[in-house]
């Protein structure tokens, strides 16, 4: 299977994979998904919905089945994937087996800036926490997951040219 039309970013909630993504998408002329985006289609409520209705373990089986289900279908595509993803069942091991998985590590103060204004509202794992404790929490607990991604940028602002640069990276080392 040729990966190089099939990237998938992975990294904390505010890592910038959606709005990397999208900039990737355009650069590579390539489709844009996110993947929170296809499970609030598929089952017609919101994420925020999902978790306060059925619970984050119905919501990651649907996540795991919804990624499964995408990279079965489609063959070019730029994904972001959910904050957790990774971490849940075979997730990342299909991502590494379907696509060039890319780790967007940003600090957790720079994550903090991003988020702070709309976590409560918008993320379902930061309503009622102190977010900057919960952000280096779910640092540590996911890093293990993440870093088995097949790339990593760490830096506080990844542009898409950091992005673009490891794949030309790549591509000249074959």
């Amino acid at each position: 299977m040729d990966l190089s039309n099939r990237i998938i970013l992975i990294g904390m909630p505010g890592s910038g994979k959606t709005t990397l993504g999208k900039e990737l998408s355009e650069w590579m002329n390539l489709p844009f998904f996110d993947l929170d985006d296809l499970i609030e289609s598929k089952e017609e409520k919101t994420i925020q919905q999902i978790f306060g209705q059925e619970g984050e373990d119905a919501f990651r089986e649907m996540e795991a089945s919804t990624l499964e289900g995408f990279c079965n279908s489609h063959n070019k595509f730029v994904l972001a994937a959910g904050g957790g993803t990774p971490c849940y069942y075979n997730n990342l091991e299909l991502m590494n087996a379907n696509a060039k998985t890319i780790y967007l590590d940003v600090s957790a103060e720079a994550l903090f800036e991003r988020m702070n204004k709309t976590a409560v509202e918008k993320r379902p794992l930061f309503k009622n926490e102190n977010v900057l404790d919960k952000i280096k929490s779910l640092i540590e607990s996911r890093r293990p997951f993440y870093e088995k991604a097949k790339h990593r940028l760490m830096s506080d602002s990844i542009s898409v040219e950091d992005i673009s640069g490891i794949l030309k990276e790549e591509s000249h080392r074959k």
